[in-house]
């Protein structure tokens, strides 16, 4: 292999390990379908906000979305964390392109542009967010108790 290939091929080492892993865990984990406690199977605790305000944080369901998703459960997904949807589906094409990368040494994910998938998931966290909390509160189904 020649030097120049190899940080290339690590970095997509890298980055398909982690991305695989995360669908590999989206995949383990069974949905819930309340929206919310998937993350529980990870041992994970409550979330101290929707259990003081009844309203979900920004996060809340995001597990539940990505392993949704996972298991093609799209209307699931959506109505926990349509957030998580993107997620995933990022997940997987970086996923792709770690592993394009491992195996040829090109460098593929210069041409994906992280920066703009980064702001992507920095604004439409928000964005799903304030959706959710506006059909919630519109439709009476939150706050929770």
């Amino acid at each position: 292999m020649r030097p120049s290939l190899r940080p290339i091929r690590v970095r997509g080492l890298i980055v398909a390990a982690l991305c695989w892993g995360l669908f590999g865990v989206a995949l383990w984990l069974h949905p819930n379908p309340s929206h919310y406690g998937t993350h529980t199977q990870l041992g994970l605790g409550a979330c101290p906000f929707l259990m003081r305000t009844g309203l979900p944080c920004v996060t809340c369901g995001l597990t539940t979305s990505v392993s949704a998703t996972a298991h093609l459960d799209l209307a699931l997904a959506w109505q926990a964390n349509p957030a998580g949807i993107v997620l995933l589906l990022g997940a997987v094409v970086l996923a792709l392109a770690g592993s394009g990368e491992l195996a040829t040494g090109r460098n593929l994910l210069a041409g994906l542009r992280p920066k703009w998938w980064a702001y992507g998931l920095v604004l439409g966290l928000p964005m799903a967010w304030a959706l959710r909390l506006a059909v919630g509160l519109a439709s009476g189904t939150l706050p929770l108790r």
